[in-house]
């Protein structure tokens, strides 16, 4: 699965001066630029305890204010919350959750509307299938059986869950991510 990391820094970077810095990281993928201020790297691995180890020395060397978001397969939805990554989370590696439970934090709620529109016109049978996981500890045996569903049938949803949303949660923070919806919009199924 290709990895995506969303960076905006808050003053605009040299290019060239900081590609060779993301050159340090174990990449196997490409970064590219969208601006002064933006950009993303693709990865083929995980890299969020590399980049955070990279962070340290692009804050001290090049006394940048930077931040990374982990960003899933719906681009408008990280891009959305990237200016909140810069003002809740700067110098740091974050996820989507991150950027929303500290805004929550301050009292602001403006990632809110994407956060609800990444989950617009997912099925309720698929949002149920989520649900009963989230609710089961993760553990998809359980769930199966609280909704009365073949071990291949819940797989099989949470597969079509994950292609709709680009989330899979069977990871912690997309798992915690659809656990904030549930919890924001009262949608619970």
């Amino acid at each position: 699965m290709s990895r995506r990391y969303l960076f905006l820094g808050k003053t605009p970077f040299n290019q060239a001066l900081l590609l060779e810095y993301l050159h340090r990281l174990p990449l196997e993928g490409e970064v590219e630029f969208h601006n002064e201020y933006q950009g993303e790297i693709h990865s083929a691995e995980p890299i969020e305890a590399e980049l955070s180890a990279l962070l340290v020395d692009l804050v001290a060397d090049l006394g940048l204010t930077l931040s990374f978001l982990y960003a899933g397969s719906h681009a408008s939805f990280e891009e959305d919350l990237l200016p909140g990554a810069l003002r809740f989370c700067p110098n740091q590696v974050c996820f989507p959750s991150d950027v929303i439970l500290r805004e929550i934090g301050f009292g602001e709620f403006s990632s809110y509307g994407p956060l609800v529109r990444l989950f617009r016109g997912v099925p309720q049978e698929l949002l149920a299938t989520v649900g009963a996981y989230l609710r089961a500890g993760m553990d998809a045996c359980k769930a199966a059986k609280l909704l009365g569903l073949h071990r291949n049938t819940f797989n099989y949803r949470l597969s079509a869950f994950a292609s709709k949303t680009g989330l899979d949660v069977r990871e912690y923070h997309n798992a915690l991510l659809v656990e904030l919806y549930f919890g924001l919009s009262g949608e619970r199924s």
